[in-house]
């Protein structure tokens, strides 16, 4: 199901809820139906905003034992995440886009981000709240494409790409990130190895599993070549498919290199530590900000998680994610909202 909101007018297709495809008119549509039924209504400028008590904006600010603003997120509409939005565009002076995901990144994203740069004036410096457990290579290259090609040139006082971490961006998300001229993270933020993983017998194994079991047991064969038991295990391996691994394997190293290669300085040096299996030893492991400049990316600025900036950001992540569910997406700009639930 996709859901679109564009300035003063609302559309609904596909699925929608429950109602298997039923349109209501747009007077039925309030904030509170609206966020329960996870459609989105566009709020006109005499909307009352729904009252929400008052709280911390983070985590870090308030008793760590205090409920978060989770529970009050279905009370909230469109026009009040769209107000955070502009409030956060005027004090840093920079386009914010948002893209919040629970599901894989792939091509079809990348269309829904080109038609959210519509609206965006070309020679822009933009800013993506960047949340999502990672998907394609070649998405998340296209992504940082499609960001660069209405971005303004850059400067070390004014990066025209920025993306903020608020929780995770893990794995293709971390691409996206190394495409950026600043990373912004906090306590909360986490990046990911970059290890591709490759569907094998049935699941999705890392590629360099493959690569190094198929390298052992040739090296085995080699040692002892009389050994039958050695050849047998040597020959299940299907030739093509391990070729095919380090096709992929070769793919994201030079991906990130080459996203790596605008900050200048050594670009080699942190995809090769992202892709060190020995140091992460599963493809969900956290990196954090710290772990994240000690193996050599240039471009991590860490922000106090008390910062009133970090705190705006840290709220409009937590109205975003529950409009996820469980696999869905969402786009969102000052004046556009994209819903995906899949």
């Amino acid at each position: 199901m996709i859901v679109e909101c564009v300035t003063t007018f609302c559309r609904t297709g596909g699925l929608h809820g429950s109602g298997l495809g039923t349109r209501r008119p747009r007077s039925a549509w309030n904030a509170h139906q609206c966020s329960a039924t996870r459609g989105c209504a566009m709020s006109d400028a005499s909307e009352t905003p729904p009252t929400v008590p008052a709280k911390p904006l983070h985590p870090a600010a308030a008793n760590p034992r205090s409920r978060s603003s989770f529970l009050d997120v279905a009370l909230l509409s469109r026009w009040r995440r769209r107000r955070l939005i502009r409030e956060i565009e005027a004090e840093t002076g920079r386009t914010l886009l948002c893209y919040v995901s629970r599901d894989s990144i792939d091509q079809a994203d990348t269309y829904h981000l080109t038609r959210l740069l519509e609206a965006v004036n070309q020679e822009a410096r933009i800013t993506l709240l960047l949340d999502s457990p990672g998907g394609d290579i070649d998405a998340a290259e296209k992504f940082v494409h499609l960001l660069r090609e209405v971005c303004e040139s850059s400067s070390e006082s004014s990066p025209a790409l920025e993306v903020v971490v608020p929780h995770r961006a893990k794995s293709a998300a971390t691409l996206i990130a190394l495409g950026a001229d600043r990373i912004v993270m906090s306590d909360s933020s986490e990046l990911g190895p970059i290890d591709p993983q490759f569907p094998y017998a049935g699941d999705w194994v890392p590629v360099f599993a493959l690569l190094r079991a198929y390298e052992k047991a040739e090296e085995r064969c080699a040692k002892f070549p009389d050994n039958t038991a050695f050849a047998v295990a040597f020959g299940e391996f299907d030739q093509i498919l391990v070729e095919a691994a380090r096709q992929v394997e070769s793919r994201a190293r030079t991906c990130a290199e080459n996203l790596l290669k605008r900050q200048g300085g050594n670009y080699t040096a942190a995809p090769a530590e992202l892709m060190d299996v020995d140091r992460f030893l599963s493809h969900g492991q956290m990196i954090d900000w710290r772990t994240a400049k000690e193996i050599g990316i240039p471009q991590v600025h860490y922000q106090d998680g008390r910062a009133p900036i970090w705190q705006r950001y840290w709220r409009l992540y937590e109205y975003l994610a529950p409009v996820c569910g469980a696999d869905g997406r969402v786009f969102e700009s000052g004046d556009m909202t994209i819903i995906l639930d899949r």
